[in-house]
């Protein structure tokens, strides 16, 4: 058997629940009339089986739990199309499963660093849909999805093809398996960033990752990382990857899957991959005065703290040290940036404001601040004007002055792009 071992004298036992939906899930994957039923129904009412007349209908044809679940794979499939393309429409998922999912993009690139770093084979605990485990497969590892949901375990063999089994994270040992652990993340309360609230919790990641031989932890972007370098005694890395310039995940990689200290990520929708590591210099960050361009920076970048770093290897400054801007006299080519061209610089006064901007025949405003210094809802309704171009505004405190800096988008600037999936 591929991986970890279960621990104790006795296998988990899924319940009877899980058993009997996972009875429900295959013999509705096996009725091409029902799924096409539930594909209109879905389409046509948009939230999965919000008209009520049409499930009817269905029911007077399918058992309740049958139209209940082919509903849900119908809306699975829509939703996954974000994250997985014209492909999601041959998965197996649900709505739920689709929004915790790690999207194809992201998992590729994970996959792919599993790859380089010389590793065949890696055991996904807590698998879900197998948003990650269908990247690794493709990728050509081996791979053991494992979860404690009999229905999300068998997702995960289905969509990705590979081996599978039902477990509880806590009886699973990993001495010597390379892990891929994403342990759920959602408290009665909803989504959690607390490390407390995760399960399996703390202590039990704490052990699978110090047994195994090397592990990738997914966590959520926004965990407090100084105590997720508590969860492993040895060197680790925590690696912060954006999705098109939004946060999408924390990993902390451990053993031989460690590169640096820290690093950022920014991954594109066609797979296009950049890096910015921690490079061990002590680089402190050079500050200046807004010059002709300004630029915000992928959130990657300032979560990982790699600011400093980033703007020596660009050749930029920043206009304060807490605002994750970076300005500069040019125009600077970086995934990382995305520029703006500085037209005007005033105190910020409303109408001041708005004067120049219908002396410039100015129209749509974007407004962008940092701290809340206003509302940008607001401020944008009350600078909008009738006029043909569009303008992006900076509204910034520098400790006791706030400045608004009227700006031109320039664009996402580009590097050259690495090598991304066929």
């Amino acid at each position: 058997m591929l991986g970890p071992q279960i621990g104790g004298s006795n296998r988990p036992r899924c319940g009877v629940n899980g058993l009997e939906d996972l009875a429900v899930w295959q013999s509705v994957l096996r009725d091409r009339a029902l799924i096409d039923a539930a594909v209109d129904v879905e389409a046509r009412g948009g939230k999965g089986g919000s008209d009520v007349s049409a499930v009817a209908t269905m029911r007077r044809t399918w058992p309740a739990e049958s139209v209940r679940v082919a509903l849900a794979l119908a809306t699975g499939r829509r939703r996954g199309i974000r994250k997985w393309g014209d492909s999601a429409g041959t998965l197996v998922l649900d709505r739920e499963g689709v929004e915790v999912a790690t999207p194809w993009v992201v998992a590729r690139h994970k996959a792919d660093r599993f790859v380089e770093s010389g590793v065949g084979a890696v055991v996904d605990i807590c698998c879900g849909i197998g948003g990650d485990t269908m990247a690794m497969s493709a990728a050509q590892l081996g791979v053991l999805a494992i979860d404690r949901d009999p229905v999300r375990a068998w997702m995960a063999k289905t969509n990705a093809g590979c081996e599978a089994c039902v477990a509880e994270a806590a009886m699973l040992t990993t001495q010597g398996s390379v892990v891929h652990l994403d342990p759920h993340r959602r408290s009665v309360r909803g989504r959690s960033w607390r490390l407390e609230d995760y399960q399996p919790g703390p202590d039990d990641i704490r052990r699978l990752i110090r047994d195994a031989h090397a592990s990738a932890v997914k966590l959520g972007p926004g965990v407090d990382l100084n105590a997720c370098r508590t969860l492993f005694d040895g060197p680790c890395e925590i690696e912060l990857i954006s999705l098109a310039g939004r946060l999408n995940q924390a990993v902390l990689w451990t053993g031989t899957l460690v590169r640096s200290l820290r690093s950022a990520t920014h991954v594109e929708h066609d797979g296009s991959v950049h890096t910015l590591a921690d490079d061990g210099a002590s680089h402190g960050l050079p500050l200046s005065g807004l010059d002709r361009f300004v630029f915000t920076v992928d959130p990657a970048v300032e979560r990982a703290g790699l600011m400093p770093a980033l703007a020596h290897r660009v050749g930029a400054a920043a206009p304060h040290a807490q605002l994750g801007l970076l300005t500069s006299d040019r125009v600077i080519e970086s995934a990382w940036l995305t520029a703006f061209e500085v037209m005007e610089q005033m105190p910020w006064r409303v109408n001041k404001v708005k004067a120049w901007l219908a002396a410039h025949n100015g129209g749509i405003v974007e407004v962008k601040t940092r701290g809340g210094v206003v509302d940008t809802d607001r401020a944008q309704a009350q600078l909008r004007g009738e006029g043909d171009h569009s303008f992006t505004v900076f509204v910034l405190r520098f400790d006791q002055r706030v400045v608004a800096a009227v700006t031109r988008r320039v664009g996402v600037c580009k590097d050259e792009p690495s090598e991304g999936p066929g």
